[in-house]
C-alpha cells in the first residue's frame, strides 16, 4: 500500500484589500518622508521602515524611488485638480469682466483650501525645486506641465473673449504655482516675516487671499466695465482731456 505524502499547501494570494492597504501605507509614508527630508536625502529603506514593510515588498509595489515619488506626486496632483479644477473650468465659461473677477476670487479661495490641507505635498514639491538633482522623474514633469496648461488655458479663453489683457501667461502662472506655495510655507514657518494677523488665522487667510486676488486683478484682469480696448481708450481720453 502506497502512502501519499501530504501536499504542501500553497500560500494563497494576499487579499486585494490588504494589497491596497499596504500600497496606501507605503505612499503615505513616502509623502511624509519626502516632505520632511526631500527626495535626494530620503532612501527606500527609510520609507519601508516608516511604512512597516520590508524593502522587497516596497519594491514589489513601486520598483524604485523615482517610481514611488512619481506615484506620490500623482496623489497631490489629483488633489489639486479636485480642489481647483471645477473653479478653473468655470473660468472658461465666464463672459463678462465682472464675472471674471468673481471667478478669480473663487479660484484663489480654493487654492488656499488646497494649501492649508495639503502641507506635506507642498513641502515635498518645494524640496524637489530646491534640491540640486539632475534626476528626471517623467510623471512629475508631465503633471507639472499639465497643471500649468490647465491654468493657462483658462486665462487664454478669457483673452480670446477680451476679458483679460495681453500678458506673459506662462511666466505668471508658473510664478503663482511656485511662488504662492513658497510664500505659504514661509508664512507658516516664520510668521514674523509677514506679521499679524498670522496666515493660519481666519483674518490672516483673508488678508492672504486679498493679496493674491489683487495681484491677479492688477496684472491680468481688466477693470470693471472695461473692454479689451480699455487701456487704449483710457489713454485717448487722457489726451482729449489735456486738450
Amino acid at each position: 500500500m502506497t502512502t501519499k505524502r501530504p501536499q504542501k499547501r500553497r500560500p494563497g494570494r494576499p487579499k486585494r484589500r490588504n494589497v491596497e492597504q499596504t500600497r496606501s501605507e507605503i505612499l503615505r509614508a513616502a509623502i511624509s518622508m519626502f516632505s520632511a527630508g526631500g527626495y535626494v536625502a530620503t532612501s527606500l529603506r527609510q520609507i519601508s521602515s516608516a511604512a512597516n514593510v520590508d524593502l522587497a515588498t516596497l519594491k514589489y509595489h513601486f520598483q524604485d524611488k523615482a517610481t514611488l515619488y512619481g506615484e506620490a506626486y500623482k496623489v497631490g496632483h489629483e488633489r489639486f485638480l479636485a480642489y481647483c479644477g471645477p473653479a478653473l473650468a468655470a473660468l472658461g465659461g465666464v463672459d463678462t469682466v465682472a464675472d471674471a473677477h468673481r471667478a478669480v476670487r473663487k479660484i484663489v479661495s480654493r487654492a488656499f483650501d488646497f494649501l492649508s490641507e495639503n502641507d506635506t505635498f507642498i513641502r515635498m514639491t518645494l524640496f524637489r525645486i530646491l534640491e540640486d538633482s539632475d534626476e528626471t522623474i517623467g510623471v512629475e514633469d508631465e503633471l507639472q506641465v499639465l497643471t500649468i496648461s490647465v491654468v493657462d488655458d483658462a486665462f487664454e479663453s478669457l483673452r480670446r473673449k477680451g476679458i483679460v489683457r495681453e500678458f506673459d501667461r506662462l511666466g505668471f502662472v508658473s510664478f503663482l504655482l511656485v511662488g504662492l506655495p513658497m510664500w505659504w510655507v514661509s508664512a507658516n514657518t516664520k510668521p514674523g516675516l509677514i506679521g499679524e494677523p498670522a496666515i493660519n488665522s481666519p483674518a490672516g487667510r483673508e488678508r492672504g487671499e486679498e493679496m493674491i486676488v489683487s495681484l491677479l486683478e492688477r496684472h491680468a484682469l481688466l477693470e470693471y466695465g472695461a473692454t479689451a480696448q480699455g487701456p487704449a481708450t483710457d489713454a485717448a481720453a487722457d489726451t482729449t482731456g489735456a486738450d
